[in-house]
Formats: structure tokens, sequence, C-alpha cells
């Protein structure tokens, strides 16, 4: 058995090995954590000398309760020679196995215990029921803190809540990692432009930063302070107050929770109560830029970062790690600033000395992010000639080789955005196995760390799956993942979270585009029956999470997308009136059939309407009461429906509605048979349609150069020809010049997948 093997092992015995597939409960004996029938008493039980133990401890209690009517256990600290009371009811023991005490032959008897947990690995953990007399111990064994968290939120998403109770499965289940291939996870999450990260309510935050250790993540890193009046100024405002308040304190609850603190900053970035330093001198990018290089400038920045150096001590945080950024805010074009990367370097530099000040292992990561080729081979040859002990690493994508003892990490945004760079416009964007795909790619380069980005929670699947790819980048299987995530917080049965999973694996798409995907849905109106069939069954705690919201509202927007797209559900019964208008002895000589046409196009227009009307609705309720960002900057603006055919059927429209009217046979049937050239063709039923060169030609993307097998995905090769989507608002095409056929790069459209193409040749 490989070190990477997650096993459930049985009760005294070694038990088959099996595939861990995370939501669905094993065919084996039930052990009643919390049963409403028998009302026993339940702890939970952690070191008292571990302050990350008795943080996660509280979490395991409070999160038990809410789902168990309430009854939250009691909590107990150990003490040396001290005993958890469980008076025959249940005691959920964290930290590491016992060594002593009464606990220790307990421990002993179960199959794990006897066989040892020393090959657990970083992060790795054992979840192990014992029974004692008339009561069980539930042992969260783990090696370090990031395993003991993670075994939290292992034993949580697999506890079987039903009935105001939970039970669990009598069997150990253990989680073993690789030390050889396992990831550290840098989980990014900037607060920032009105998204949830800035303007939701606290509460959901602290629940968000609570996954992000419980699913094994290692650090959370957070921007700090960005677009606000400096917080530490006397008489400071309030709303600048709050600001750094908000950050400070998800950075503690991190921190309690055992997770990392990463501070993101741009080095010479001020505070926009500061921006008449700009006036000073320099040449800038970015509206909070200053010049590093003038005296009085260089005394601002250095004094901004030791007052936040200083506030995050005093309030108890530990500063793992500074990032700073040169560009993406960051730069200065002046001639004393060139260099520009040397400049950033050297200040770079002098603030970690600061910072050591009040964080003594406090370590900075350099960035690459938006550097020029030069720019890189300058910052990469001085990390190679000075090594300096102040650098942790270097953030890439994708990872650079660096000197022995520095941490290559690669950069991978876990978001979906548009051409526009809309951030979060149509809810939730999975794709566990595309970041799967990503995650081996850095490992096979030999990078052993993953930085995400992301600017809100509708990636909170991708957010939960890259910290689970991370502890087994070769073995992830997304399905299971998916199937687990659902139970965990939709509520579904064993077989719903399995078709469930399988939904969305099959059905979401993800292309690649810029740094990240699109995500779309291949088949929303089938998407959407199946969730309305699943949602039947949800628990109302389930149905009315934002996790479940966010999921709905994207399949909603995708059918309404697709409906505005679509020509099948209209044309068809517009051609056929017309058609018989122009038959010989039609009703009214053609007029009535002309009028049903123009009855029929109306209605289409009015359904345009209905649709525009249910997006603005959807979208209400997807940032009001689901993100819970009221105050959203435009990077986070809405989903705008594309309704491609509305100016035609309009036209089309007035122009039956006058035809039908028309008293001249002649004149009739001249405007019949021209209204009848401006339909656009009915596609044939093998979905394509032959036309001339230099008329558009209409085909589904499966049909259609853009998914030739013989090319890579996002190339139309038809010659030179210009591609646009039945989605105009997200369609652009570049002519590429590189040797070789001509061929036009393709942007497969976000949100929506391409579902039509039209192709006009030059």
């Amino acid at each position: 058995m490989t070190t990477a093997s997650r096993v459930f092992l049985g009760q005294g015995v070694l038990g088959v090995l099996l595939a861990f597939v995370g939501a669905c409960r094993l065919a084996a004996a039930e052990i009643a954590v919390a049963d409403p029938s028998r009302p026993l008493p339940v702890v939970v039980w952690a070191p008292a000398e571990d302050r990350v133990c008795r943080q996660l401890a509280e979490v395991l209690a409070r999160r038990l309760g809410a789902r168990t009517g309430g009854r939250v256990p009691s909590l107990q600290a150990e003490s040396p020679g001290s005993s958890p009371a469980s008076a025959g009811g249940v005691v959920v023991r964290l930290g590491p196995p016992p060594v002593s005490g009464p606990r220790l032959g307990l421990w002993q008897g179960s199959s794990p215990g006897a066989g040892g947990l020393g090959d657990l690995g970083p992060g790795g953990y054992a979840v192990v029921p014992a029974r004692d007399g008339g009561g069980v111990c539930v042992f969260l064994a783990a090696a370090d803190h990031r395993g003991q968290a993670a075994a939290v939120g292992g034993f949580l998403r697999h506890l079987d809540f039903r009935d105001g109770g939970a039970w669990m499965s009598d069997e150990a289940r253990i989680d073993r990692i690789d030390p050889a291939v396992v990831m550290q996870v840098q989980q990014y999450k900037p607060a920032q432009w009105g998204n949830p990260f800035k303007d939701a309510p606290i509460e959901l935050m602290r629940e968000y930063v609570e996954e992000l250790a419980l699913w094994g993540s290692d650090s959370f890193w957070n921007l700090c302070c960005y677009m606000i009046d400096n917080p530490f100024a006397p008489g400071a405002d309030a709303a600048s107050v709050a600001a750094w308040e908000r950050v400070r304190d998800l950075f503690l609850y991190a921190h309690a929770l055992g997770l990392g603190i990463g501070l993101v900053d741009c080095p010479n970035s001020v505070y926009d109560d500061q921006l008449h330093l700009r006036k000073l001198g320099g040449s800038f990018v970015y509206r909070e830029d200053v010049c590093p290089s003038i005296p009085e400038v260089r005394k601002v920045l250095l004094e901004n970062r030791e007052n936040l150096y200083r506030a995050a001590r005093d309030a108890g945080i530990d500063l793992k790690y500074l990032l700073h950024f040169a560009h993406d805010n960051g730069g200065c074009g002046c001639d004393a600033c060139q260099p520009w990367i040397m400049t950033y370097l050297g200040l770079t530099e002098e603030l970690h000395r600061l910072a050591r000040r009040y964080h003594p292992e406090v370590k900075v990561f350099l960035t690459t992010w938006m550097l020029s080729a030069a720019e890189k081979r300058m910052m990469l040859e001085f990390v190679e000639r000075e090594r300096p002990e102040w650098l942790a690493g270097v953030m890439d994508r994708p990872g650079v080789r660096l000197p022995e003892g520095l941490l290559s990490s690669g950069w991978q945004t876990i978001m979906t955005y548009g051409t526009d760079r809309v951030y979060g416009r149509m809810g939730a964007d999975p794709m566990p196995a595309y970041l799967h795909g990503k995650v081996k790619g850095f490992l096979d380069q030999g990078i052993r760390a993953i930085f995400t980005y992301s600017e809100g929670i509708y990636d909170d699947i991708n957010t939960a799956a890259i910290a689970q790819i991370a502890r087994h980048p070769r073995d992830f299987d997304a399905v299971a993942f998916l199937a687990e995530y659902a139970r965990a917080y939709f509520g579904t049965d064993a077989a719903a979270s399995a078709r469930l999973a399988d939904l969305i694996a099959t059905e979401f798409t993800a292309v690649p585009y810029a740094h990240s995907a699109h995500v779309g849905v291949r088949r929303p109106q089938v998407v959407m029956a199946a969730l309305q069939e699943i949602e039947a069954g949800l628990p109302a705690w389930g149905r009315e999470s934002w996790r479940y919201g966010i999921l709905k509202a994207k399949v909603d927007l995708e059918c309404l997308s697709e409906r505005a797209g679509s020509l099948d559900w209209w044309l068809p019964g517009v051609t056929a009136s017309l058609a018989a208008a122009a038959q010989p002895g039609a009703a009214g000589g053609g007029r009535e059939a002309v009028g049903a046409a123009a009855r029929r196009l109306r209605e289409v227009t009015a359904e345009f309407a209905a649709c525009r009307q249910r997006v603005d609705a959807v979208t209400r309720h997807l940032y009001l009461e689901l993100y819970q960002t009221p105050n959203r900057h435009p990077v986070h603006g809405s989903f705008a429906l594309t309704l491609p055919w509305a100016a035609l059927v309009a036209e089309l429209t007035q122009r039956c509605e006058a035809l039908s009217t028309e008293a001249d046979a002649g004149r009739f049937g001249e405007g019949l048979a021209a209204l009848r050239r401006r339909l656009p063709p009915v596609l044939e039923a093998d979905r394509t349609v032959a036309v001339p060169p230099n008329l558009a030609l209409r085909r589904p993307a499966a049909a259609s150069s853009v998914y030739d097998p013989r090319f890579a995905p996002g190339k139309a090769v038809d010659g030179e020809a210009i591609v646009v989507y039945t989605s105009s608002e997200n369609a652009w095409a570049s002519k590429e010049g590189q040797p070789g056929p001509s061929w036009w790069q393709v942007d497969l459209g976000e949100p929506q997948a391409v579902r039509e193409v039209r192709v006009w040749y030059r």
C-alpha cells in the first residue's frame, strides 16, 4: 500500500482497499453521533495547550449543533492526567493520538492505533471511531494543523444528518498524503471592488474562511488596504477604519484556524488621501502609485507599511508571508526608478526589514505577474545571484525553477470571466476537472505550491476542489469530489449526490481562456429539469443555501441565454406561415397566413422581453441575496442578455403587419417573396447547410471548425474567415501572425457555450 492510498480500515482487521468516494456512506454499521431519540451527552475535546485544535473543536461543535436542532456539544480541554467525561455518550477527540492517559488503551485497541499512524504524511489524517463500553470515542488524529483541520472537515462532510440527528460509519477513514507530490495551497481572496470579500456580511466570510481550512488549504491571503483613506491616521474616517478592521478580523480568524497569513501589497501604492504625492514626480499606470525614489514619498510608503505590520502584530496575527506586486498595481516610469524591477526589489527588501520588527519569521514572495520578458529575466537573475535570505519564493505561471530552498509557486486563476473581465455575473463556475489538469501540469514541472486567485464566492466549488486536488494531485476524482460537495452543502442523499456530480462533470464545460477558462452549460434545459427534480428532495437548509442558489442561478441564466439566441422555437413556425401564404388558393390571398406570422412574431418579441425581465430578477437575487454585495464595482457588473435576433424579429414583424393589409396582389407577391428571402435559413436535418462562398454559413458549434478535431480548441480554420457567435457581446476574433496556414484565434465566449457559428468568407 502506498502512502498516497486512501483506505477505509475495519475495526480490528485491515479492510478491503476502497476508493475514497466522499459523499457515499459505506454499507457498514452506523454510530449515532447525535441521536434525538437518545439524548446522550456529546463532548468535543481538544488539547488545552493547542489553540488551533481548540478553535477547530469550537467550529465542529457549533456546526454539529446547527444541524441537530441546536443541541450544541459541550467543549472540554485536556490537561495532563485529565479525561473527557462522556457519561456513556460520544466523545469527539481532536489532536495527536494519545501517548498516555485513560484514552491510550482505547486508541491502541483500534486497528489504526495498533498499526500506528506515523505515515499519515503532511496534512494527512485519520477518523477512527472506537467503542468505549456504552459510549463511543471518535479520534480525529493528525500530525499537523493542516491535517487536523482537514480531519474536522472530512468528519463533518461524511456525517449523515437526518431526522434531527447525525450518524457516521463505524469504519475508520484514513487519508494518507504522499509527501513527494503533495502541494501547498495558497488561497488569495482580495477584498476589493465591492466583491463579497469586501462587502458581504462578516458572518458569511468567517464561514467561508472556515471552509478554506476544512478542505485542506495552507494559507489565506488578502489585500490591504486598497482604495481607502489611511485607516491609521489620526481622525481616520469610519469607512476606512472598518475596511482595515474587516481584513484584520478575517486574518485573525484564519490564523486561529491554523492557516498561514499572507499580506498582498503593491509596495509603491498609497492610500486615497495621499494621492497628492503623485504631483511630486513620477510616471504611473495606476491611480494609487507614487514614486519611491522621492525621499518624501518613500518615507510615507514605509510609514504606511510599518503601521500595518504593527497593527497586525498587536491584533495577534503572525504574518507568514508578504507578496509584493511590481505591476497591477505598481510601477514608476521615471528615470530615477529605472530599471523599475531593481527599484522594486530594493523597496521590497527595505519593507521586509520593517516587517521583521513585528513578525520575525515573515518571508517575501515575488511575482512575475505582468512583467515584461526583460523584467522577468532581471528578477530571476537577481534571485539566482543574490539568493536573499528574506525571500520565500516566486509566483509565476507557469512555475519557474529557483535555487534550492526557495519555493516556486504556480499562479492559477480559479474563477471564470469574459473578454470584458466582468466577474461573477452568472453565478457558479465549477471546473474541478479542468483545475486538476492545471495542477498536474504544475506538478510535472516540479512545482509544489499553487497560488489561487479569485474575485468572489461564485467559484466556491473550485476553491474547495483545488485544496483537495493539492492533497492528491495524481489521483483526484472530480466526480467523487462533486458528490461529496453536494452532500455536504445541499443535503442530497447518496443517489442524488451522484446524479448531481455527474451532471456538473458532464454538462458544465470549461474552455481555456487567458489565465483561466470559460464555464458554460452544454444543455442548460436538461440540467435545469434535473435540478428541479433533485431540489424536491433537498432539506430546507440545502435548498436555501447560497451555494445551491448560485449553482441554480448559473443554469437559469444559461437557459435564458440559450432561448434568446435560438431559432428553433420560433423560426420554423414563421417560415411555415409565410410558405402557406405563398400557396395558390391561400385564405385571403395569403394575407391571413402573413397575419398569423405577424402575431407569432409579436409573441416572440414578448418572449424576448420576458427573458430580459427574468435575467434582471435572477441577477438581483444573485447579487443582493446570494453574494450579498449591493455596492459592486463595474467589474462585478450584471450579465447582459444578448438578443441576436431581436432586430430582425422587429423588422419582420413590421413587414408582416404591413404586408397583411396589402390589397394589390402583385405588390403582395413581391413583398412576400422578399420577406421570405429575409428569413434565416432553417437548418437541415444533419444540422448543417451548404451555401455558396461569401454568404453566411450557420451551423452549431459541434459541427463547426471551432471543434474540428484536427485543430486545437479555439481555432477556426476556414482560410481567412471571420467567426461570429450568436452571443455577439462575447465574440471576437483576431488574426494570428504566425507562419503556416492562415487561421483565426477565436474566443469561445462567456458566459454561455458556443451553440451557433456564422462564418462570412472573404
